[in-house]
Parts: C-alpha cells; sequence; structure tokens
C-alpha cells in the first residue's frame, strides 16, 4: 500500500494499492502477477507525487491528484500513472506528452508519423485515452525515440491530464427560406455542406443564367471541347468530363435540385474547369463583373448528431527533459530522478526508395468507356 496525502481522500495518510496490485481496476488487471514492473526489467522513475516531500512530510499544499511516472531503459516506453479519489461524472481521461519550453529534440518524432533525426514536426504531442474511476489508477504509455542530441541543449516536457465528461446529442428538423436575389454581394446558403456561395461567386467571376438546359448543355459541350465528338474519339480525361457533365445536367434538370441537385456536385470533381465555366458565363473574367443569383427557394431536412464535452484539466506534470542540457542543477523542482536520454533507437536519415518503371500497357475498355492503364514498377531502397 503507498500513503497517500490528497485532497479528495477521506483523511490525509490514506493509503491506496500499487498500480500494480490494484485489484478490481480491469484497465489494469494485466500488472497483476505481471513480473515486468522492477528495475532490473528496466523501469526507472522519472518523477512521483502522492502528497508529500522526499522526506516523508507532507505537502503544504494539498496534492489534488496523485501521479507516478515511470520509464523503461529497455523499451523506451514512458508510463504515466494518475489517480484521484472524485466523486463526479468524469467518464474519460486524456493523456498528452508535449515540449513545453526549450529546444526541441526527436523524442515525440513519432507522435504522428515516424521521422528520422534530419527531419521531424515542431511541437509534437502524442494523446492517449483511458477511462476513468475514482480512486483507481489510469494509465498511458508513450514510446519514445532517441535523440544523442538531447544533451547539447535545454528543453522540458509536460504531461497534460484532462478529466472529461462526454454525451450525445442528436438534433432534427426542417430548413425552409429564400435566396434574393444579390449584387455584387455574397449569399451563403449550405445543405449537406455544399455552399451555393462556391457556384454564384467563386474566383469573382460572373454568372451567366441559362434560360433552357439544352442551350447550357451546348455551351458547356464546346466549353470542354467536346461537342460533336462521340466517346471513342475522346481522351480518358474528356470522357470522365463528359460522364460528370451528364450526371450534373440531369439533377440541374428536377424541380428539387436546390435540395438534392447540389449533392451532385462530388461528381464534377473530374472537371473542375466545368465548375469554372458554370460560375464565370463560359470564360475568365479580365475585369470585375456584376454577379446576380437568380431568386430561389430552399427547403430541406436537417439531422444533426455529435459529442459534447466539457474538459476538467488537472496542473501539467513538468520537468526537464532526462539527459538534456543542465537538467540537474537549474531547478530541482523540475528535476526528473532517471535524467538518461531516453529512446533506445532512431533513424538518423530519411529512408529513400528509388521507383523504376519497367513496362506499361493500357486498353480500351467499351463496356465501361474508360482506359485501362497497367503498369509495372520496382522499388529499391537507396543504401
Amino acid at each position: 500500500m503507498l500513503p497517500v496525502s490528497s485532497q479528495f481522500w477521506p483523511t490525509p495518510y490514506n493509503n491506496i494499492e500499487s498500480p500494480f496490485n490494484q485489484d478490481g481496476n480491469s484497465p489494469l488487471v494485466h500488472f497483476l502477477n505481471n513480473p515486468d514492473r522492477l528495475s532490473i526489467d528496466g523501469w526507472e522513475l522519472i518523477k512521483y507525487d502522492l502528497g508529500f516531500n522526499e522526506n516523508g512530510t507532507p505537502k503544504g499544499t494539498t496534492t489534488r491528484d496523485i501521479y507516478i511516472v515511470l520509464y523503461n531503459k529497455y523499451t523506451a516506453v514512458l508510463r504515466v500513472f494518475v489517480a484521484v479519489n472524485e466523486i463526479v461524472g468524469y467518464n474519460g481521461t486524456s493523456v498528452t506528452i508535449k515540449f513545453t519550453g526549450g529546444i526541441q529534440s526527436s523524442l515525440l518524432s513519432n507522435a504522428s508519423k515516424v521521422f528520422a533525426l534530419d527531419k521531424f514536426e515542431s511541437s509534437p504531442k502524442i494523446t492517449a485515452i483511458a477511462g476513468y474511476r475514482p480512486a483507481k489508477w489510469m494509465y498511458a504509455d508513450f514510446h519514445m525515440s532517441f535523440d544523442p542530441c538531447t544533451c547539447n541543449n535545454n528543453s522540458s516536457i509536460a504531461i497534460e491530464i484532462k478529466y472529461l465528461v462526454s454525451s450525445s446529442i442528436t438534433l432534427n428538423g426542417s430548413l425552409t427560406g429564400q435566396i434574393t436575389p444579390t449584387v455584387n454581394g455574397s449569399v451563403s446558403i449550405e445543405e449537406d455542406g455544399y455552399s451555393i456561395t462556391e457556384l454564384a461567386g467563386a474566383g469573382k467571376e460572373a454568372k451567366k443564367a441559362y434560360d433552357e438546359i439544352s442551350k447550357f448543355t451546348t455551351d458547356q459541350e464546346k466549353a470542354l471541347k467536346i461537342e460533336g465528338k462521340t466517346n471513342l474519339q475522346l481522351t480518358v480525361a474528356e470522357l470522365l468530363k463528359r460522364n460528370s457533365l451528364n450526371k450534373f445536367q440531369e439533377e440541374i434538370k428536377k424541380s428539387s435540385f436546390l435540395k438534392e441537385g447540389l449533392k451532385a456536385a462530388p461528381y464534377i470533381g473530374a472537371a473542375i474547369d466545368l465548375v469554372n465555366f458554370f460560375v464565370g458565363g463560359g470564360k475568365k473574367s479580365t475585369a470585375p463583373q456584376e454577379v446576380k443569383i437568380m431568386p430561389m427557394a430552399l427547403q430541406a431536412n436537417v439531422s444533426l448528431s455529435g459529442t459534447i464535452s466539457t474538459q476538467f484539466p488537472f496542473p501539467d506534470i513538468t520537468f526537464y527533459t532526462p539527459g538534456s542540457k543542465d537538467a540537474s542543477c537549474i531547478n530541482d523542482t523540475q528535476y526528473p530522478y532517471y535524467n538518461e536520454v531516453l529512446g533506445v533507437f532512431n533513424l538518423l536519415e530519411t529512408p529513400k526508395v528509388y521507383q523504376k518503371n519497367l513496362e506499361t500497357s493500357g486498353y480500351y475498355d467499351q463496356g465501361t468507356g474508360y482506359y485501362e492503364d497497367n503498369y509495372l514498377d520496382i522499388f529499391q531502397i537507396a543504401l
């Protein structure tokens, strides 16, 4: 049992089981009877706070949450244990490790993806999510990357603890309204994530009103230089544009264009110049022109769902990056008990791969109307 002096425990000098021996705590049950916990197994103490000074006397300011930060020098795993005996509606805990000062090393270079020592992202951070149980330990593991230049610079680490209260929310309703004529202005009505502004005023181009769908179709074919050509006479890119144009035209003919037609917008991704033509009247504007939006009615059903989360931060656990310059003498409250460079492996240089094309072939599929290309490539790691 570990003695604890915390404002949320019933009385001072209360006890809590070791995180390696806390029965009835399902997230940590795999630690029970697990021999991998001793210094001979590589585990070292980085920092801890159980509410006592190093001489065993209670701290002047009562500790809120208790924590233990360990590091395994053989596997490069930094492990954070945290516990609080606060009976509230928390249902989760987030634990984030990040740099908080000095010159950053490659210690956290695997935060989002692996980087070599010659190139890694600045201000990385890694976040782990754990559950929440009062008076029970929660933990998170982080893998450290080795950087031999750590000792050349001062830097510090922060472990950010936040308790979470999350709940789901669902809203259902309807949306009705009208888009009125606008001159040299902007109107934005959004439905299903697609903004009419993108059609009405993109690139400050003028919109040409088409009275007849047939004329719109003819002008589009001319603009794309595919008018009068059969599918067999078109290139792959032109076939994609014609296919996209046909789908868009079918949707724009419908009376429910605003509600359903805009959903066809993703189909014209293969012919983005088609959109430019649609909003620009067939050619790019060389000078500011008048932008007019035709009156249109809007009616749509709306359904929204998501999660509302509230965060309750715990004061950061901060300490100098182990093995960093002057970490042992600047401020003893930030001193890491294990003060050696963390990590056991890293890449010195970003790997390079050579690619060579040995064969390229293709054929026209009359069934789909598209060309199918086949490639034979080889790849080799650069030594």
